[in-house]
């Protein structure tokens, strides 16, 4: 039960199970047309908490990195960003999906 958690403790991934204990959040995004949606275990948000707003200039980055080199180098160079960011953080795992929508 969620009462069970204390501060930044949370369900992990790696539990026996873990699929029964996902949380899920609906948004409605009518009328809004996002560039760049970013799914990500906490381990990411973590480690992002040393400056206030680090997650959206998060998403900014990524979004003008995308733009800037395209989709593929971003990609390719995620795993070892994500590695850094890790390191740099609190050390949890830093688990990332992303979805982004061209502005043609």
């Amino acid at each position: 039960a969620e009462d069970d958690f204390v501060g930044a403790l949370t369900e992990s991934l790696c539990q026996s199970r873990s699929a029964r204990r996902v949380k899920v959040s609906c948004w409605d995004l009518e009328g809004v047309a996002p560039h760049l949606i970013v799914l990500c275990t906490d381990g990411v948000t973590d480690s992002l908490q040393a400056e206030r707003g680090a997650v959206d200039s998060f998403a900014r980055w990524l979004v003008s990195r995308i733009k800037q080199e395209s989709w593929q180098p971003v990609i390719d160079g995620l795993p070892a960003w994500l590695e850094e960011l890790s390191q740099l953080g609190n050390g949890d795992d830093t688990t990332l999906g992303l979805m982004y929508r061209r502005s043609d």
